[in-house]
């Protein structure tokens, strides 16, 4: 049913998912937000509803959906429905249904970049599928790694028939048994190499492997996955790295564009509503520098340990136990930047993280930096991300 524009009756919505995973229950929470400020949103959850309960739905007087689309049997039977909806969690990108999907391909450039400012030179993407969100995460590594002159190995899945091999958890399995083509492709690799993971199960599965094959995470191979699932990346051993979506602003958007199209304000047209990869979680499993030069390695790690403290060009040098000018040299040759450009670069990326993992003010940061003014540090890190800090913030939250 069409609905008037400056009519505020109350619009009922349900959100339809086979269980309520963490990543959805993030999308659910920017939902959440929408229906705040929204009073007149009735949001209801239908979790584990069958394929075949779908269409009496409509029969319940609902106004929109936002449903995880796990099949092409759900896709079709959604599109029968004709009923207002945004799709998530699709296998197949949408011809007609608007959809909520991670922003895969800057993920994919942003895990490639956190393992070229650690100096890497080798580089592979693993993933056991060929959905499209894999594909787009892999090109945007791989795009980012050719940029800077290098070349990422791929895991090509083995396909029997139409279908790929899949993990068997039956007794007596390891994550490695049943893997030969990984083993094979890990073993071939050359190290240290820095790996993207499609997502943080497929990492955690990743690791668990090469844990069986003797393979040395991260000294022979750094790991970074995607989501940030702090409960997995913190169980995983070593925790697992991970690139953070911002899922909870895509739901706020998706609920938003909804409404527009429950009210007749927009059509669906197959839009394509990107959750935002905002940063990379460091955490063990590619806290590592790929550094051949000993030097260079001994001036990043003390960097590293001291980037908080007001150190400068001479302390570095002097623990190193090499001349300024060589060490300057090495430095641009090896990692392409000067000495206190990483100096930098480590603080401002320390800075980001906690406008984005914290809520601390602006002043609070500064007190807790090397800068010796809010206005230093607002200068300093707008040259190096393109805006000030509150703008930063302000683009990767939803108010």
């Amino acid at each position: 049913m069409r609905i008037s524009r400056n009519q505020k009756r109350n619009i009922r919505v349900v959100f339809v998912v086979p269980s309520i995973s963490l990543n959805l229950r993030c999308i659910l929470r920017g939902i959440c937000r929408y229906t705040m400020i929204n009073t007149n949103w009735h949001l209801r959850i239908a979790a584990g509803i069958s394929e075949h309960a779908l269409r009496s739905l409509k029969k319940t007087g609902i106004d929109g959906m936002l449903i995880a689309i796990h099949s092409k049997k759900i896709m079709s039977n959604v599109v029968a429905m004709k009923l207002p909806c945004v799709g998530m969690d699709c296998l197949e990108v949408p011809k007609i249904l608007p959809y909520l999907t991670a922003d895969s391909f800057r993920a994919g450039r942003l895990a490639a970049e956190h393992f070229l400012e650690r100096g890497f030179r080798h580089f592979a993407y693993y993933s056991p599928s060929r959905y499209f969100w894999s594909i787009r995460r892999r090109d945007g590594f791989c795009q980012r790694v050719q940029e800077a002159g290098y070349i990422a190995s791929v895991y090509k899945p083995v396909v029997v028939g139409k279908k790929y091999d899949k993990y068997d958890w039956q007794s007596g399995r390891t994550w490695i048994n049943e893997l030969k083509g990984l083993a094979e492709w890990l073993h071939s690799l050359p190290k240290p190499v820095g790996m993207m993971a499609c997502d943080d199960t497929i990492a955690y599965d990743l690791i668990e492997a090469a844990g069986e094959l003797g393979i040395q995470i991260p000294e022979d191979i750094a790991v970074v996955g995607m989501f940030n699932d702090d409960v997995l990346g913190n169980f995983s051993r070593p925790p697992l790295s991970s690139v953070a979506i911002n899922l909870e602003l895509a739901g706020y958007q998706a609920a938003q564009l909804l409404n527009d199209i429950i009210i007749g304000k927009k059509k669906m047209a197959g839009q394509a509503i990107l959750a935002q990869a905002t940063h990379v979680v460091t955490r063990q499993s590619s806290d590592i520098m790929a550094i051949n030069d000993t030097a260079v390695a001994t001036a990043v790690n003390f960097i590293r340990t001291n980037f908080n403290s007001h150190i400068q060009v001479a302390n570095i040098v002097k623990a190193v136990a090499c001349s300024r000018r060589s060490l300057e040299t090495k430095f641009q040759t090896v990692l392409g930047r000067s000495i206190m450009k990483e100096v930098m670069r480590r603080r401002i990326e320390h800075i980001a993280y906690l406008l984005l993992e914290s809520d601390m003010s602006i002043d609070q940061i500064t007190a807790a930096s090397t800068f010796d003014s809010v206005s230093h540090l607002i200068r300093t890190f707008k040259k190096y991300k393109g805006v000030p800090p509150s703008a930063f913030r302000k683009i990767h939250n939803i108010i």
